[in-house]
């Protein structure tokens, strides 16, 4: 059990994320409207298909009879789970499953949060040197660890700490050491070859 806690499968997630975007985005050649649609084709047709799924089993249990298909709730609820707060759920959902139907879909959120803010990254060390490079994204991983701990050690456990803990301030350094690798890869490759001879 110790050894699978230090090797937590969304964080493995949002490393792997990491290096995979920002190769995505350099071989877009900073094209954000091309970059946009590679990441919405990747994303939404699966997001939303786990969607109806969960819509149609919660519709056989009869979730919805309460809410109102029409209903202002139901309308926040539909929007948070295209959006960025797929944890959102109704107090009409709290006995239905762990309480909030598409809740373990929180990542996607944080994934999203990533793809808007990377290009503005990407953007702003293009034509920078890699050491430049390394220091910005190493920065950026330094401010989203500090983050981190600041809130599960200082933070009251309330709406406010639920929104923050599913933002990308939270998780970035995760991804941030994903880009690392992608930027250094050939001198990791070249480090590691040579320990392997």
């Amino acid at each position: 059990k110790k050894m699978l806690w230090c090797f937590p499968g969304v964080n493995i997630f949002f490393f792997i994320s990491g290096f995979l975007v920002w190769r995505s985005l350099e071989n877009s050649e900073g094209d954000v409207i091309k970059f946009f649609t590679k990441r919405i084709r990747r994303i939404y047709p699966g997001l939303t298909a786990v969607f109806l799924f969960v819509f149609f089993l919660m519709q056989l249990d009869g979730q919805f009879d309460d809410v109102g298909y029409f209903s202002k709730q139901m309308f926040k609820w539909l929007l948070a789970q295209f959006t960025l707060m797929q944890y959102m759920s109704l107090p009409n959902f709290r006995d239905y499953a762990t309480g909030v139907p598409n809740g373990p879909l929180w990542s996607i959120a944080t994934e999203l949060q990533f793809y808007l803010i990377l290009p503005l990254i990407y953007a702003g060390v293009r034509r920078a040197s890699l050491f430049r490079k390394n220091i910005v994204i190493l920065t950026l991983c330094a401010l989203s660890f500090v983050f981190n701990y600041y809130q599960e050690q200082f933070m009251e456990k309330g709406f406010p700490f639920r929104v923050l803990y599913f933002s990308m301030l939270n998780f970035f350094y995760f991804f941030g050491i994903g880009i690392l690798i992608y930027l250094n890869f050939n001198r990791l490759h070249l480090l590691f070859s040579r320990f392997g001879k």
